[in-house]
């Protein structure tokens, strides 16, 4: 029987890279102008400036990691670039916890590393399922999950916490 549970997320949805390439292509079009057919009613700077805008963008997003991890001690995450160090929610700062069906876009704004204004946080790649975890003094962090049955299926071995 396995003892622990570990998902990686990525960004790489077909769409995400068409719209990168989407931009990239719109860029190349009037930087082959400049280059090749002299044509200076464009902004060249206004071009780089936007071209590397996109790559760093494009970069992060298709860099993103989201990798959820959980033993019977605590369940970790990390969000990589954005949270490069494992954070850790002990086991015994947990008050409640369970897999659950949500709204990104309703609830949180969208995907990513979402931060509400009350201090709620979710941190996703896709889909509607995460892991809401309610932990020390109020805090709630959603971690989306893409393995919802296998992710319950461990906290319930696991974890042992009562659910309210």
């Amino acid at each position: 029987m396995n003892q622990s549970y570990r998902e990686e997320q990525r960004f790489n949805s077909w769409w995400i890279r068409g719209v990168f390439a989407v931009g990239l292509g719109g860029l190349l079009i009037p930087l082959y102008r400049i280059a090749f057919l002299n044509d200076t009613s464009i902004p060249l700077a206004s071009l780089v400036i936007l071209l590397i805008v996109l790559t760093i963008v494009a970069t992060l997003i298709l860099r993103a990691k989201l990798e959820t991890q959980v033993d019977k001690y605590a369940i970790k995450y990390r969000y990589i670039p954005f949270v490069n160090n494992w954070k850790r929610i002990e086991k015994g700062d947990i008050r409640h916890v369970q897999v659950k069906k949500y709204s990104p876009i309703r609830e949180f704004g969208g995907y990513g590393y979402r931060v509400k204004l009350n201090g709620d946080k979710a941190l996703n790649v896709k889909g509607d399922m995460g892991l809401y975890i309610e932990y020390d003094k109020n805090k709630k962090l959603l971690l989306g999950t893409q393995k919802p049955e296998e992710l319950q299926r461990t906290i319930n071995r696991l974890m042992n916490i009562q659910k309210y």
